[in-house]
Protein backbone atom coordinates (compact mmCIF):
# COMPACT_ATOMS: atom_id res chain seq x y z
CA UNK A 1 0.00 0.00 0.00
CA UNK A 2 2.75 2.40 0.87
CA UNK A 3 4.68 1.62 -2.38
CA UNK A 4 1.71 2.56 -4.51
CA UNK A 5 1.44 5.99 -2.84
CA UNK A 6 5.11 6.78 -3.42
CA UNK A 7 4.87 6.15 -7.14
CA UNK A 8 1.83 8.43 -7.43
CA UNK A 9 3.62 11.28 -5.68
CA UNK A 10 6.50 11.22 -8.23
CA UNK A 11 4.35 12.74 -11.10
CA UNK A 12 2.01 15.73 -11.02
CA UNK A 13 -1.65 15.07 -11.51
CA UNK A 14 -2.61 14.98 -15.19
CA UNK A 15 -6.28 15.23 -14.65
CA UNK A 16 -6.12 19.09 -14.52
CA UNK A 17 -4.79 20.02 -18.08
CA UNK A 18 -5.12 23.81 -17.61
CA UNK A 19 -2.92 23.83 -14.54
CA UNK A 20 -0.23 21.77 -16.24
CA UNK A 21 -0.19 23.91 -19.42
CA UNK A 22 -0.02 27.18 -17.47
CA UNK A 23 2.99 25.92 -15.56
CA UNK A 24 4.86 25.07 -18.79
CA UNK A 25 4.05 28.42 -20.39
CA UNK A 26 5.26 30.31 -17.35
CA UNK A 27 8.59 28.54 -17.40
CA UNK A 28 9.24 29.03 -21.20
CA UNK A 29 12.05 31.45 -22.44
CA UNK A 30 10.76 33.88 -25.07
CA UNK A 31 14.12 33.75 -26.87
CA UNK A 32 13.70 30.03 -27.32
CA UNK A 33 10.18 30.23 -28.72
CA UNK A 34 11.02 32.92 -31.40
CA UNK A 35 8.18 35.22 -30.23
CA UNK A 36 8.91 38.76 -31.55
CA UNK A 37 6.51 40.37 -29.12
CA UNK A 38 9.40 41.79 -27.15
CA UNK A 39 10.87 43.89 -30.09
CA UNK A 40 9.64 47.54 -30.72
CA UNK A 41 7.74 48.17 -33.99
CA UNK A 42 8.27 51.46 -36.01
CA UNK A 43 4.82 52.28 -37.34
CA UNK A 44 6.03 55.39 -39.27
CA UNK A 45 8.39 53.54 -41.70
CA UNK A 46 5.80 52.97 -44.47
CA UNK A 47 4.82 56.70 -44.41
CA UNK A 48 8.41 57.89 -44.84
CA UNK A 49 8.94 55.54 -47.76
CA UNK A 50 5.85 56.87 -49.54
CA UNK A 51 6.94 60.51 -49.04
CA UNK A 52 10.42 59.81 -50.43
CA UNK A 53 8.87 58.13 -53.45
CA UNK A 54 6.60 61.12 -54.13
CA UNK A 55 9.53 63.59 -53.85
CA UNK A 56 11.57 61.51 -56.27
CA UNK A 57 8.70 61.38 -58.75
CA UNK A 58 8.18 65.16 -58.53
CA UNK A 59 11.89 65.91 -59.12
CA UNK A 60 12.00 63.54 -62.07
CA UNK A 61 8.85 65.14 -63.51
CA UNK A 62 10.31 68.66 -63.23
CA UNK A 63 13.53 67.57 -64.93
CA UNK A 64 11.57 65.94 -67.73
CA UNK A 65 9.48 69.09 -68.28
CA UNK A 66 12.53 71.39 -68.29
CA UNK A 67 14.45 69.12 -70.62
CA UNK A 68 11.49 68.77 -72.95
CA UNK A 69 10.94 72.53 -73.06
CA UNK A 70 14.59 73.23 -73.86
CA UNK A 71 14.61 70.54 -76.52
CA UNK A 72 11.51 72.02 -78.18
CA UNK A 73 13.00 75.54 -78.08
CA UNK A 74 16.27 74.30 -79.62
CA UNK A 75 14.49 72.45 -82.42
CA UNK A 76 12.42 75.51 -83.28
CA UNK A 77 15.34 77.96 -83.26
CA UNK A 78 18.39 76.00 -84.41
CA UNK A 79 17.87 76.78 -88.11
CA UNK A 80 17.03 80.46 -87.68
CA UNK A 81 19.91 82.88 -88.46
CA UNK A 82 21.14 85.17 -85.71
CA UNK A 83 19.61 88.63 -85.77
CA UNK A 84 21.93 91.12 -87.48
CA UNK A 85 22.18 94.70 -86.20
CA UNK A 86 20.64 97.20 -88.55
CA UNK A 87 23.19 99.45 -90.19
CA UNK A 88 21.92 102.94 -90.84
CA UNK A 89 23.89 104.83 -93.48
CA UNK A 90 23.34 108.56 -93.56
CA UNK A 91 23.08 110.06 -97.04
CA UNK A 92 26.11 112.02 -98.22
CA UNK A 93 25.60 115.78 -98.13
CA UNK A 94 25.20 117.54 -101.46
CA UNK A 95 26.12 121.03 -102.56
CA UNK A 96 23.40 123.66 -102.53
CA UNK A 97 25.51 126.24 -104.38
CA UNK A 98 26.06 126.21 -108.16
CA UNK A 99 29.54 125.22 -109.36
CA UNK A 100 31.52 127.52 -111.64
CA UNK A 101 32.76 126.30 -115.02
CA UNK A 102 36.37 125.22 -115.41
CA UNK A 103 38.50 127.00 -118.00
CA UNK A 104 40.83 124.04 -118.49
CA UNK A 105 39.65 121.43 -120.99
CA UNK A 106 42.28 118.67 -120.90
CA UNK A 107 41.32 115.06 -120.22
CA UNK A 108 42.90 115.30 -116.76
CA UNK A 109 40.99 118.51 -115.91
CA UNK A 110 37.74 117.00 -117.18
CA UNK A 111 38.03 114.26 -114.54
CA UNK A 112 38.23 116.75 -111.68
CA UNK A 113 34.85 117.09 -109.85
CA UNK A 114 32.56 120.11 -109.81
CA UNK A 115 31.37 119.30 -106.27
CA UNK A 116 32.79 117.48 -103.23
CA UNK A 117 30.15 116.58 -100.63
CA UNK A 118 28.37 119.86 -99.78
CA UNK A 119 31.11 121.95 -101.39
CA UNK A 120 30.78 123.35 -104.93
CA UNK A 121 33.62 124.56 -107.14
CA UNK A 122 33.97 128.30 -106.50
CA UNK A 123 37.20 128.99 -108.43
CA UNK A 124 39.82 127.17 -110.50
CA UNK A 125 43.19 128.33 -111.82
CA UNK A 126 46.49 126.95 -113.03
CA UNK A 127 49.06 125.98 -110.36
CA UNK A 128 52.49 127.19 -111.60
CA UNK A 129 54.26 125.99 -108.44
CA UNK A 130 53.40 122.35 -109.13
CA UNK A 131 54.24 122.74 -112.81
CA UNK A 132 57.66 123.99 -111.71
CA UNK A 133 57.94 120.86 -109.53
CA UNK A 134 57.57 118.65 -112.60
CA UNK A 135 53.83 118.35 -113.28
CA UNK A 136 52.70 118.30 -116.90
CA UNK A 137 49.65 120.30 -115.80
CA UNK A 138 48.33 121.38 -112.39
CA UNK A 139 45.36 123.26 -110.95
CA UNK A 140 44.43 125.01 -107.72
CA UNK A 141 40.69 124.61 -107.02
CA UNK A 142 38.63 126.11 -104.20
CA UNK A 143 35.27 124.59 -103.21
CA UNK A 144 32.79 126.35 -100.91
CA UNK A 145 29.49 125.64 -99.15
CA UNK A 146 26.60 127.92 -98.18
CA UNK A 147 28.00 128.30 -94.65
CA UNK A 148 31.18 129.88 -96.00
CA UNK A 149 33.49 126.91 -95.28
CA UNK A 150 36.03 125.96 -97.95
CA UNK A 151 37.96 122.97 -99.29
CA UNK A 152 41.16 123.65 -101.22
CA UNK A 153 42.48 121.06 -103.69
CA UNK A 154 45.73 121.06 -105.66
CA UNK A 155 45.75 118.56 -108.53
CA UNK A 156 48.60 117.69 -110.90
CA UNK A 157 49.53 115.10 -113.49
CA UNK A 158 53.05 113.69 -113.81
CA UNK A 159 54.56 111.86 -116.74
CA UNK A 160 54.87 108.51 -114.93
CA UNK A 161 53.39 106.76 -111.90
CA UNK A 162 56.88 106.57 -110.36
CA UNK A 163 57.27 110.35 -110.57
CA UNK A 164 53.81 110.82 -109.05
CA UNK A 165 54.68 108.44 -106.20
CA UNK A 166 57.88 110.37 -105.48
CA UNK A 167 56.01 113.70 -105.48
CA UNK A 168 53.38 112.33 -103.07
CA UNK A 169 56.09 111.07 -100.71
CA UNK A 170 57.84 114.47 -100.75
CA UNK A 171 54.60 116.33 -100.03
CA UNK A 172 53.66 113.92 -97.22
CA UNK A 173 57.12 114.34 -95.68
CA UNK A 174 56.59 118.09 -95.57
CA UNK A 175 53.28 117.91 -93.69
CA UNK A 176 53.21 118.81 -89.99
CA UNK A 177 50.73 117.52 -87.43
CA UNK A 178 49.38 114.23 -86.18
CA UNK A 179 49.18 111.51 -88.81
CA UNK A 180 45.61 110.17 -88.92
CA UNK A 181 46.03 107.74 -91.80
CA UNK A 182 48.83 106.45 -93.99
CA UNK A 183 48.71 103.59 -96.45
CA UNK A 184 48.14 102.44 -100.00
CA UNK A 185 45.53 103.68 -102.45
CA UNK A 186 43.75 100.82 -104.20
CA UNK A 187 41.45 100.75 -107.21
CA UNK A 188 39.55 97.53 -107.98
CA UNK A 189 41.79 95.68 -105.52
CA UNK A 190 45.03 96.87 -107.16
CA UNK A 191 47.39 99.32 -105.50
CA UNK A 192 47.67 102.50 -107.56
CA UNK A 193 49.25 104.95 -105.12
CA UNK A 194 49.61 106.05 -101.50
CA UNK A 195 47.83 108.41 -99.08
CA UNK A 196 48.73 110.33 -95.93
CA UNK A 197 46.19 112.30 -93.87
CA UNK A 198 47.25 114.60 -91.02
CA UNK A 199 45.56 116.76 -88.41
CA UNK A 200 47.27 120.13 -88.79
CA UNK A 201 46.32 121.18 -85.25
CA UNK A 202 44.54 124.36 -86.32
CA UNK A 203 41.09 122.87 -86.92
CA UNK A 204 41.95 121.68 -90.40
CA UNK A 205 43.37 118.51 -91.90
CA UNK A 206 45.26 117.73 -95.09
CA UNK A 207 45.21 114.61 -97.28
CA UNK A 208 47.97 114.01 -99.81
CA UNK A 209 47.66 111.07 -102.20
CA UNK A 210 48.75 109.74 -105.55
CA UNK A 211 46.67 107.68 -107.97
CA UNK A 212 48.45 106.50 -111.07
CA UNK A 213 50.12 109.56 -112.58
CA UNK A 214 47.94 112.03 -110.62
CA UNK A 215 48.88 113.74 -107.33
CA UNK A 216 46.38 115.55 -105.10
CA UNK A 217 46.50 117.64 -101.93
CA UNK A 218 43.19 118.41 -100.19
CA UNK A 219 42.79 120.67 -97.15
CA UNK A 220 39.47 120.93 -95.27
CA UNK A 221 37.98 121.19 -91.81
CA UNK A 222 39.31 118.35 -89.67
CA UNK A 223 35.74 117.05 -89.36
CA UNK A 224 35.45 116.85 -93.16
CA UNK A 225 38.92 115.98 -94.41
CA UNK A 226 38.56 112.19 -94.41
CA UNK A 227 35.10 112.26 -95.95
CA UNK A 228 36.16 114.79 -98.57
CA UNK A 229 39.15 112.62 -99.51
CA UNK A 230 36.93 109.54 -99.76
CA UNK A 231 34.41 111.44 -101.92
CA UNK A 232 37.02 112.79 -104.34
CA UNK A 233 36.63 110.67 -107.47
CA UNK A 234 40.28 110.59 -108.67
Amino acid sequence: MSATLSAGAAHPATGDDGASTGALAASADPSETGDPAGEPVDSSAPGRSRRALWITLIVVGVLVLVGGGFGAWYLMNRDQPAAQPEVVVAPSPTADLPAVDRTASSAFAANLPATVLQYALASSEDDPEWVAAGALEAYLDVYADSAGEQVTVRSGQWATAEEATAQQAALAEGLTGEVLESGPVSVAGEQTGAVTIVDRGDGTGTAVWSNGTGVFQLTALIADVRNAYAAFPV
